[in-house]
């Protein structure tokens, strides 16, 4: 249970982090492993999630 609420916490923060930087919140998941915009200081995860 510990593990999942971990993976839960890493995503809300990638995502706020990711929508403070670009704007709008990520529209994919994928968005959140790479760096694409210029506005993104990401990735946003540092791995993929199982």
């Amino acid at each position: 249970m510990k593990t999942a609420i971990a993976q839960m916490q890493l995503f809300d923060t990638a995502i706020d982090t990711y929508r403070l930087d670009t704007g709008p919140v990520p529209p994919t998941l994928e968005a959140l492993r790479k760096s694409d915009s210029p506005s993104s200081d990401g990735p946003y995860l540092p791995k993929d999630i199982p």
